[in-house]
């Protein structure tokens, strides 16, 4: 029977886990919320719905109002619009229509906000809803280190808000207010609306803080203090010899470092501050870094062992093979000199260069061929081209070139049967032209490409290879095929989103459908990988996708954007649309 039970428990917390995921539903132009499997949950009649994050989505309202106005003695009626905002806990009402764009998920409060990442302008809810302060205020702090020291977090019952306001002179005004987090209300006002608020400099374990303020009778000179879940604020001579002898110990240590407290002795306790408590909204980054891949050590070792040294007249050169991983160490290595044959052209990356680390390319009359580690291999090839550490081999048919990638050897890496071969990967981004975007293929940005000679391709770390107008992913670091020659599109997703949406994937097109996938570095094989691969399955260009979503994990909820780039809804990765006209 005890070990029923517990099956029992494990039985249905595990359903508690994996509880069905609420997702942003659009008919028509309008949002709502519906199930995993798209059954409507709340009605679609919002602008938008977003979901920020533990179950919160924020809507959007456009509300139209209409006035009438004499205009050359004539009855006008105009229309005016405004935008409203509400928050969803799951599928209930929580905050109604009110007029700040953003909302700040607190553990134990929300705040909403004109600023997405500061409570700026601002009204507080707690979690039921209910609205705290009567009227929105210019900027809110929470646990506020930078005006209270410590004294700000010794509790795990209250959260301190420093609070700022305007007067009607547009002067900054400030409020210290307690709130209850188990009653979810504000308990007490410690400081209501005063003027040049100043803390002394505290540290951990101080039982009061020193502030001063100005008030209506003029300067004052106050002491904070926290004892026993209660704060209130005295005057110097309400402190206890404890509190002066702490004081002291304070200010004396404040002053030993020219008034500021030294970093290492202080320990961060936050109860609910910013950062993992609060919500971000989705933003697009202003510009995004790629990561930095290291350098294979084979590829390394391919330049690193081949030295050639170009002579005069364009006769003859000498080979180095190094005898140690010290490359220009030329005095300790073996130099071979090697006599060019007649009707031979030996082919530079750089001709104005007298030396190159590749190996060589050659031509004889109208083929070509390599040089291998000083060696003449027999020219079979109609077109060569340098390509990173290989090449790209052609050979000519009756009607057209078919090309592949070779080694120095010669040994096939990609089959000669393909149409070309493109050394770099396009970005899917976007052009505005005329007020309108529309999406459009182009150079990744930041990089320009310059052919070094005729013979010279440049080969980036993903390369496109084609074969009767269909596209495959030949990889450099791998030097295989990662994707077959099977897609009618494959192109870098060039829109970059912060978190949570994700938005660095390669972007797959087939037969009308778009999927996408990623290739990472498995640390423990050291070997580069297809991740995320979803086979095209959606009717609209995936620009992101958020990751458990819901926190359902491994629910990836992908956002879709038509031609014109407009976003047109929501879709699961198995291609289930959460949107329909």
């Amino acid at each position: 029977m005890k070990y029923t039970v517990i099956i029992i428990v494990i039985f249905f917390s595990k359903i508690s886990l994996s509880q069905s995921a609420l997702v942003p539903y659009r008919i028509d132009n309008k949002f709502g919320l519906s199930d995993e499997k798209g059954k409507v949950i709340v009605k679609p009649v919002y602008d938008e719905v977003k979901y920020l994050k533990n179950y919160y989505f924020k809507y959007t309202n456009t509300n139209i109002t209409k006035d009438t106005v004499i205009h050359f003695g004539k009855k006008e009626v105009r229309e005016r619009k405004s935008r409203s905002y509400g928050l969803f806990y799951k599928d209930k009402f929580l905050i109604n229509d009110q007029e700040c764009s953003e909302f700040l998920i607190y553990k134990h409060f929300i705040i909403a906000s004109i600023n997405p990442y500061h409570a700026e302008k601002c009204v507080l809810y707690n979690l039921k809803g209910k609205q705290l302060t009567t009227e929105p205020v210019s900027a809110m702090y929470v646990n506020d280190k930078r005006d209270l020291g410590y004294m700000s977090v010794v509790s795990q019952k209250h959260t301190v808000l420093s609070i700022f306001h305007r007067d009607e002179k547009n002067n900054r005004t400030f409020s210290l207010a307690i709130y209850d987090n188990e009653q979810q209300e504000i308990i007490q006002w410690l400081i209501t609306k005063v003027y040049n608020f100043k803390a002394i400099a505290t540290q951990k374990g101080t039982l009061v803080t020193g502030c001063s303020y100005t008030d209506e009778q003029g300067m004052q000179e106050k002491y904070i203090r926290f004892k026993n879940n209660n704060f209130e604020v005295v005057d110097y001579n309400a402190l206890s010899q404890v509190e002066l002898e702490d004081l002291a110990g304070v200010q004396k240590s404040a002053k030993n470092n020219s008034g500021y407290v030294r970093e290492e002795n202080i320990k961060i306790e936050d109860i609910s501050s910013m950062g993992n408590d609060v919500a971000v909204p989705d933003m697009k980054e202003e510009s995004s870094v790629a990561p930095v891949v290291p350098y294979p050590e084979t590829e390394a070792e391919k330049r690193r062992y081949t030295y050639y040294i170009k002579k005069k007249g364009n006769d003859s050169l000498f080979f180095t093979e190094p005898n140690s991983k010290e490359l220009f160490h030329l005095q300790a290595q073996k130099t071979t000199y090697i006599k060019v044959p007649d009707g031979v052209q030996v082919i530079y990356i750089n001709s104005a260069s007298n030396q190159q680390f590749e190996q060589l390319i050659y031509k004889k009359g109208t083929k070509f061929g390599l040089l291998n580690r000083g060696v003449f291999s027999e020219a079979i090839y109609d077109s060569l081209l340098y390509f990173g550490s290989d090449f790209i081999a052609g050979s000519k048919t009756a009607t057209h070139f078919q090309f592949g990638i070779v080694t120095a050897t010669g040994k096939e890496l990609l089959p000669i049967i393909h149409d070309s071969i493109q050394g770099t990967i396009k970005e899917f981004d976007f052009d505005a032209t005329d007020g309108k975007s529309a999406f459009a293929l182009k150079d990744k940005k930041g990089n320009a490409y310059t052919t070094l000679s005729p013979y010279w391709k440049f080969r980036g770390v993903m390369n496109l290879v084609y074969k009767n107008g269909k596209v495959g992913l030949w990889h450099y670091y791998t030097n295989t095929l990662m994707l077959p020659v099977d897609y009618d599109l494959v192109a870098e997703n060039g829109m970059h989103y912060n978190l949570p949406r994700k938005s660095e994937f390669i972007l797959l097109k087939k037969k009308g459908l778009y999927g996408i996938t990623t290739i990472e570095l498995n640390k423990q094989t050291t070997t580069y990988e297809l991740k995320n691969t979803v086979q095209p399955c959606f009717e609209a260009i995936p620009s992101f996708y958020i990751n458990d979503f819901y926190e359902n994990q491994g629910f990836k909820l992908f956002g879709l954007y038509n031609d014109a780039f407009e976003f047109r809804g929501y879709a699961n990765e198995k291609g289930l649309h959460y949107y329909k006209k």
